[in-house]
């Protein structure tokens, strides 16, 4: 439990137990609650993870529920894309 962040929100707003996430997968968070949508390589961008590093983080996150895949970015020459978001319906 030494690499685990608490993220909770004030008692008055948050009813249900606070979301238990590691330090690589709260900087995602952070990321996407920032720039509210961002595709992987904009993450790995950001964080300087590797490639692998980061889709095993989002990977995490989108079996966990809180991150979704929101559709298709532009593209830059070259496959688009997908851009991620966290999810709307976590209640």
């Amino acid at each position: 439990m030494a690499n685990q962040t608490v993220v909770a929100a004030p008692r008055k707003y948050f009813r249900k137990a606070p979301i238990l996430l590691n330090k690589s997968e709260a900087a995602v968070i952070g990321i996407l609650r920032r720039n509210h949508q961002a595709s992987r390589a904009e993450i790995t961008t950001i964080t300087n993870w590797s490639k692998a590093k980061t889709s095993q983080e989002i990977a995490s996150l989108i079996a966990k529920g809180y991150v979704v895949e929101v559709g298709d970015g532009a593209s830059q020459g070259g496959r688009k894309p997908r851009l991620l978001q966290i999810n709307n319906k976590l209640g």
